[in-house]
C-alpha cells in the first residue's frame, strides 16, 4: 500500500485528495498540522475519512521536524497544497504569504536528506503569469503581480532546481482557479453565489463587488484532485503542467450565471465598491491545456456553468 503525506490536508484540495486517494487508490493517508487541538478538520470529517487518516503535528518552518515526520511516516508521495492560498490576502498579508516559498524548501531539501527516491507536488497557480502574453502555457514566462503569485512563481523555480540538480520527482501543477463545496467565504466565488441566495430569500438588498471586468479560468476542484494525481504517476521524466478547462469567461458573466440559477437579473442588485479593486489585478487569463489533455489524457468535463451550479445546488441545501 503506498503512502501519500498530505501537507495542507484540512484545505479544500488537501480534503479532496486524501478522499481520493483513500477511496478511489487504495492509500494510506497522513497529513500535517501545526495545532491539532485547534484544528477542527471539518471538511474531513465532512467527507467521513477523518478517522482513516493519521494527523501529525509538526512546523512546517523546521527543517529536523520535518525530517522526523518523514523518517515516521516513510512516505512515497508527497503533495504540498499548504499556505496562504487567497490572491487578495496575500496584498494584506504579504510576509505570511511569502512563507509559503519556505515550505517549499523545507519540504524539498527534508527529502534530499532523507530520501531522494520520495515523489513531491508542488501546488501553483495561473497568478504566476500575471499580465502575460495569453494563451499562456508551461513555457510562458511567469511575470507576477501579486505577492501570491511572486510566492507562487519562487516555488515553481525551486521545485525545477530541486529535480534537475539532485534528481527529485518533483514537479508543478500550475492549477487555475477551482471550487468545490468547501471553498471558503472570503473567496469572490462563494460571495456571488451567497449573494444570489439571500438576495432570492429577502434577507440581503445588493451584491457589492470590486473589478467586474477581469476574465478568468474556474474549473471543479474535485477534477482537479485527479489532474493533481495523474501528475505523480508519471513514468519517466516528472514534468510540470498547467490544470484548467481551457474557458474563459469574465467575473461579471459569473455574476450573471449565478444570479439567473435564482430567477434574477443581477443589474437590478449590483453595486460596484470602488474600495474593493485592488491596485493590481491581473485582468485577463487564458490558457492553453493542450499539454496535459495529449500527454495525460485529462479533460476538464465540469465547465464554470456547472461549477456554478453545483455551488448553488450546495447552498440551497
Amino acid at each position: 500500500m503506498k503512502k501519500a503525506l498530505i501537507i495542507g490536508i484540512s484545505g479544500q484540495d488537501g480534503s479532496l485528495l486524501a478522499d481520493y486517494l483513500i477511496n478511489n487508490k487504495n492509500y494510506e493517508v497522513y497529513g500535517t498540522s501545526r495545532n491539532i487541538k485547534a484544528n477542527n478538520f471539518e471538511n474531513l470529517k465532512k467527507l467521513n475519512i477523518y478517522e482513516k487518516i493519521k494527523i501529525l503535528e509538526t512546523n512546517l518552518d523546521n527543517l529536523d521536524q520535518v525530517i522526523s515526520i518523514l523518517i515516521k511516516v516513510n512516505p512515497s508521495e508527497i503533495y504540498n497544497l499548504s499556505g496562504q492560498t487567497s490572491v487578495g490576502k496575500s496584498f494584506e498579508l504579504p510576509l505570511v504569504t511569502y512563507n509559503n516559498i519556505i515550505t517549499t524548501y523545507i519540504l524539498l531539501e527534508s527529502i534530499r536528506v532523507y530520501n531522494l527516491k520520495i515523489k513531491y507536488f508542488n501546488a501553483g497557480s495561473t497568478d504566476c503569469f500575471g499580465e502575460a502574453v495569453y494563451p499562456a502555457n508551461e513555457e510562458t514566462k511567469f511575470n507576477p503581480i501579486s505577492p501570491y503569485g511572486v510566492t507562487k512563481s519562487n516555488s515553481f523555480n525551486i521545485v525545477k532546481n530541486y529535480r534537475e540538480v539532485y534528481g527529485i520527482y518533483a514537479c508543478t501543477g500550475i492549477l487555475s482557479n477551482h471550487e468545490s463545496i468547501f471553498r471558503k467565504k472570503h473567496f469572490v466565488t462563494t460571495k456571488i453565489i451567497e449573494s444570489a441566495f439571500n438576495i432570492a430569500n429577502g434577507s440581503q438588498k445588493h451584491l457589492a463587488i470590486g473589478n467586474i471586468n477581469i476574465y478568468r479560468d474556474w474549473g471543479w476542484a474535485n477534477e482537479y484532485i485527479e489532474a493533481i494525481y495523474l501528475i505523480m504517476q508519471q513514468q519517466n521524466t516528472p514534468k510540470d503542467y498547467i490544470i484548467a478547462t481551457g474557458q474563459t469567461i469574465s467575473l461579471e458573466e459569473f455574476i450573471s450565471i449565478s444570479f439567473s440559477i435564482f430567477q434574477l437579473d443581477y443589474t437590478k442588485y449590483l453595486k460596484i465598491d470602488t474600495n474593493s479593486m485592488r491596485k493590481l489585478d491581473i485582468s485577463k487569463t487564458y490558457l492553453d491545456v493542450s499539454k496535459i489533455n495529449s500527454e495525460l489524457h485529462w479533460f476538464a468535463k465540469i465547465k464554470v456553468q456547472d461549477v456554478i451550479l453545483r455551488l448553488s445546488e450546495n447552498i440551497v441545501i
